[in-house]
């Protein structure tokens, strides 16, 4: 339990230090919908070296939808 907690601590500190960043240098906002669009894809990137992320396309009830899966594998010692 204490390792899920670490490693969704930790990925959300990565997801979030860009935007920390960003925002301390008075970052200006995106002018349009597709500009907005680029940015909060890039911040859901998945960024570790042992990290996974897939997007494939699924039919749910006959539409096709993008799904996008992610997750963010730390490496670590064991805790006990």
């Amino acid at each position: 339990m204490r390792l899920l907690l670490w490693v969704l601590g930790l990925s959300t500190s990565i997801l979030f230090a860009p935007v920390l960043a960003r925002a301390e240098q008075g970052a200006v906002a995106p002018r349009n919908r597709a500009e907005a669009t680029k940015i909060i894809a890039g911040l859901r990137r998945v960024v570790t070296p042992n990290g996974v992320e897939r997007l494939e396309r699924v039919r749910i009830n006959g539409i096709d939808q993008w799904v996008r899966s992610a997750v963010a594998i730390a490496a670590t010692r064991s805790c006990w």
